[in-house]
């Protein structure tokens, strides 16, 4: 969902925003796994993650449009200064967590207890919510459907070069100008393809 489809109560209440980004390459990766053999309205998808790569890039997968999403996100936090933003990255919550909890803490105007975020970010981690989440869990051929790994930069065991440039020339493309843009710029990310 985009956020220029939010309920008008969101800017009129001045709601507070929590905005989290994850690496485009590790959200392929995800929702390959998520998709691969398993149907959804679109149908069933078993091709290869390479392919899959170029629908993702496209925009076609369902739900999906990452740059487009980024983009009309951005455009609604220019048209709507009032609304206040949190904005987070997976990468900088795994790396961190307890600052992220702290951050998170400090932006919703909570007395901040240090002891109660470490808490909390134990009690998030993707292992602990993995274990759980066991008895809510949604199951495909005795596997986790939502929770895989949880971890940062496996898109490096799926890309080979090829995909790699292919992913960049599509990202300047769609992302240049853009406030995001350099957070998941070639530039910062430590290209290493097996």
């Amino acid at each position: 969902m985009k956020l220029s489809d939010s309920p008008t109560d969101v800017t009129a209440l001045k709601c507070k925003v929590i905005f989290t980004m994850r690496d485009p390459k590790d959200v392929a990766v995800s929702l390959y796994k998520l998709y691969y053999n398993r149907t959804f309205s679109s149908g069933t998808y078993n091709g290869d993650f390479e392919d899959f790569l170029q629908l993702f890039m496209d925009g076609t997968v369902d739900n999906n449009g990452i740059f487009e999403h980024w983009r009309d996100d951005e455009k609604y936090f220019t048209d709507h200064p009032e609304v206040p933003v949190h904005f987070q990255s997976y990468e900088e919550a795994i790396k961190d967590p307890v600052r992220a909890v702290q951050a998170l803490s400090d932006f919703l105007g909570l007395h901040r207890n240090d002891d109660l975020c470490r808490a909390i970010a134990e009690k998030c981690s993707f292992s602990r919510m993995k274990i759980d989440k066991e008895p809510f869990a949604i199951k495909v051929d005795g596997e986790h459907f939502l929770y895989r790994k949880g971890v940062v930069g496996d898109w490096k065991n799926w890309f080979n070069d090829k995909m790699v440039e292919d992913y960049y020339r599509v990202y300047e493309e769609k992302m240049a100008g853009s406030r995001f843009y350099a957070k998941y710029a070639r530039s910062k990310t430590n290209i290493i393809c097996i």
